[in-house]
């Protein structure tokens, strides 16, 4: 689309072409330019101005005619104006958009811009300057105000507890020394990046959900997720976002938490509360969470499940005779030798005090059998090799859950409870 606006230069060339053909029509023009006009001798005394003008200096049309310049001026704005106005003088080449601060008659001071035009008689000969002035002080201001809040904010970014960083355009634009800290990296490395690529690739799909959800206002819940630094180690970020403009355009104001100690510390508590702390097994809480889900999972892909309880034999005679620290070393070694007989993904526990129970996923009643076999062996064998003072001895239950048989966790125990008692019973007699 064509721009209907007249450059600076247009308004100079059609006053003097006005100025040429009628005084009144010079007038006319002048009144009618929204920027102040004004015209001075080599000396900077004002010869002509218009209405605009007067009211950019606050100055009444009669004080102004023939007013120099330097009146509106501090001694170092007279200087730069001097300079300029030389330069123009010197070559014959006009001046764009020069700036200063003048000082208004009322003391107030304003910023302006002005273009300067050499002005020569008939002749050619300089006699003297034009030129249009805007007013730009509430710009200059605005200016000034958003260089200082932007201070601001970067000051109270840096000095922030959490992580702060802007991004536009998928983009990192702003990025605090925290949050440097937590990736290990320059500023210089990160600005300009895809912010996506520092989120972890299992995580990303997940935290672009949840920032998607926190900006459309539909959640102002934290959400977490995992980063990858520059060394390749993962930490855990809490984070929310906010829409803000940055630099005139549409950003995402982010604010971050590392939250990987605590991560580490929540794992733990929750690997003790359901790790038993001797075999180092899971627990009954521990056993009972996981072999839920297992059945969940069995129930949904027609998988089987085999329930293995088993309890050891004489534990009361080993802490009796030769001491709890034996009876102690004597689950150790179940613990030990269940490792060794079933599969990592198999849920092993010590479900009370001499009682364990093994869950074996995807089994089937046949494979009990040889599970069977093989525990007896191992434990031989390891009775074998130790020589300790005392033997290992396992009564043992299985049950089995399939999809011709869809018992419950609860139903399943009961069965694996009761056949090894049966054993255990037709061992004592």
């Amino acid at each position: 689309m064509k721009d209907d606006r007249k450059t600076r230069k247009d308004i100079i060339e059609e006053l003097e072409k006005a100025l040429r053909e009628s005084e009144e029509k010079y007038r006319n023009i002048l009144e009618n330019i929204e920027e102040g006009y004004y015209e001075v001798d080599l000396a900077g005394n004002f010869t002509l101005f218009n209405s605009s003008m007067s009211t950019i200096l606050g100055y009444p049309d009669e004080e102004m005619k023939g007013m120099n310049n330097r009146r509106y001026m501090t001694g170092e704005t007279a200087r730069k104006v001097f300079a300029a106005y030389n330069e123009v003088y010197r070559t014959g080449i006009a001046s764009k958009n020069v700036s200063w601060e003048l000082i208004r008659k009322d003391g107030n001071r304003s910023y302006v811009e002005t273009s300067v035009y050499l002005k020569r008689d008939s002749e050619g000969q300089p006699i003297g300057f034009r030129g249009l002035m805007r007013d730009v002080t509430d710009r200059r201001r605005a200016e000034e105000a958003l260089r200082a809040a932007e201070k601001l904010c970067r000051a109270l970014a840096e000095q922030s507890l959490a992580g702060v960083y802007v991004v536009q355009d998928g983009k990192l634009c702003f990025i605090n020394s925290r949050a440097l800290s937590f990736l290990g990296c320059t500023n210089d490395e990160l600005m300009d990046k895809e912010a996506e690529l520092l989120v972890h690739p299992d995580d990303r799909d997940k935290q672009w959900k949840n920032a998607r959800a926190m900006l459309r206002g539909e959640s102002a819940v934290p959400y977490e997720y995992r980063i990858m630094t520059k060394e390749g180690q993962t930490r855990w970020i809490l984070e929310t976002v906010t829409s803000i403009t940055y630099k005139g355009r549409p950003a995402i104001l982010g604010n971050a938490m590392d939250i990987t100690d605590r991560k580490r510390m929540e794992e733990e508590i929750i690997s003790l509360s359901i790790t038993d702390y001797l075999t180092g097994l899971y627990n009954r809480r521990g056993f009972i969470t996981l072999a839920e889900q297992q059945t969940k999972i069995a129930e949904r892909t027609k998988t089987g499940l085999l329930l293995l309880f088993a309890d050891l034999d004489k534990m009361k005679w080993i802490n009796d005779n030769l001491g709890h620290e034996k009876g102690d070393r004597a689950l150790m070694d179940v613990a030990s030798i269940l490792k060794e007989v079933f599969r990592k993904s198999d849920v092993i526990a010590r479900i009370g005090g001499d009682e364990f129970a093994v869950l074996g996923v995807g089994a089937s009643m046949k494979d009990g059998k040889a599970l069977g076999s093989r525990l007896q062996h191992k434990i031989y064998i390891h009775n074998a090799v130790e020589k300790r003072d005392y033997e290992i001895s396992l009564s043992v239950g299985m049950a089995y859950r399939g999809p011709e048989n869809p018992y419950s966790l609860d139903e399943l125990m009961s069965q694996a409870d009761a056949r090894m008692y049966e054993q255990k019973r037709s061992k004592r007699s």
